[in-house]
């Protein structure tokens, strides 16, 4: 599974996945991404609920002295949630180092009433 995260005007019309739909725009050094369209019953591997009406906004941001990638994900769902839910962490730049996450997903799935 790849996630796209559209950069220009050109692109398909919103459709649901597992990942959603993801519009990406920057502002001034930042990167900011904004996707909904999620199709996964999952807001994280622990099993916190998410509906069909989930919404994510992320920013990207290399920091000033260029030693690590700070991230934030503010997620709004309005069935699930009281209130948005923010988190934020960094990555420290190591050279030499793939990030890769594996997550054990399941491929077929049925949404919960």
């Amino acid at each position: 599974m790849r996630r796209v995260i559209y950069l220009t005007e050109d692109r398909p019309e919103p459709a649901p996945s597992n990942v959603g739909y993801s519009i990406g725009r920057w502002e001034g050094d930042t990167l900011v991404v904004e996707t909904t369209h999620i199709d996964w019953p999952y807001l994280d591997p622990y099993g916190t609920p998410q509906s069909d009406r989930m919404s994510y906004v992320e920013t990207f941001r290399v920091a000033d002295d260029g030693s690590q990638l700070n991230y934030t994900i503010v997620a709004t769902d309005p069935v699930m949630f009281t209130a948005p839910v923010e988190l934020e962490r960094g990555w420290r730049w190591q050279p030499g180092i793939q990030m890769v996450e594996d997550y054990d997903c399941v491929a077929e799935w049925e949404r919960p009433e």
